[in-house]
């Protein structure tokens, strides 16, 4: 007795058999289509209104990194990827002995381009031993800062302990400091040199701090934020793999 399409399933046993015949590991891998960035900025494009990301991430740097060849590789990439999406990117590139720290307020056709271009530049693997992401704020109605720029920083040194800190308040620290940081920048124009220094001292984060947060497990290396919302969304289901769909006999 053969089977028949009801025997088979609502796919039909046609169907049934050609997804039997695949192999289970692509049968069930189930692709949801456009990477989480491309529906956030759909979702955020009909809105129709300007809405910006901010960007934070830490770095630990590579012994033997020099401030002025990090500093050259954040200017490029940000020239770069304005030129080439006419996007406009505003914020803050702090340097430090072994550390930086780095804020970014742009679009997400800014925001996008910039991090994959930061992960695929062979400078980054040259200058950086690690990179995490302390701050991601979507759909944010205003900038703090103006525009951006480049500082080298020697703020005290200090003792951190990241595991007996709750590491949201971390990452409100960060954002509150820098967001400060940039409002007075707006208010009062450009500050650099001494003077920066000098202002805004009590606002920066050790380089303890910033080598701590950017080693921690806990906030999402540079690598795994590519992956997550760049890629696009596929799920792949256990079970599945485990009991697959056996092909259809005939008797």
């Amino acid at each position: 007795m053969a089977a028949t399409e009801a025997d088979a399933g609502p796919l039909g046993e046609e169907a049934t058999k050609r997804v039997a015949e695949a192999a289970p590991e692509a049968a069930f891998q189930v692709d949801l289509g456009p990477s989480l960035r491309e529906v956030q900025q759909k979702r955020f494009a009909e809105s129709n209104r300007e809405s910006y990301s901010v960007l934070a991430y830490a770095c630990k740097l590579k012994e033997g990194a020099t401030l002025d060849r990090v500093a050259e590789l954040h200017t490029q990439l940000i020239r770069s990827i304005m030129t080439k999406t006419a996007q406009r990117a505003t914020g803050l590139l702090l340097l430090q002995r072994g550390a930086a720290l780095h804020l970014i307020e742009a679009a997400y056709e800014f925001t996008s381009p910039f991090m994959r271009a930061l992960a695929d530049n062979p400078n980054t693997a040259e200058l950086i031993e690690s990179c995490s992401i302390v701050v991601k704020l979507e759909d944010k109605p205003g900038r703090a800062f103006k525009d951006w720029s480049c500082h080298s920083v020697n703020p005290p040194s200090e003792a951190v302990d990241l595991g007996s800190e709750n590491l949201t308040d971390v990452s409100e620290t960060v954002l509150q400091s820098l967001t400060q940081i940039g409002e007075q920048m707006r208010q009062e124009g450009k500050i650099a040199g001494p003077e920066f220094n000098s202002r805004f001292k009590n606002f920066f984060p050790s380089a303890e701090r910033v080598v701590a947060m950017a080693e921690s497990a806990d906030f999402m290396p540079l690598a795994d934020y590519i992956d997550f919302f760049e890629a696009p969304i596929k799920l792949e289901f256990d079970g599945d793999r485990t009991w697959p769909i056996q092909e259809l006999i005939s008797v």
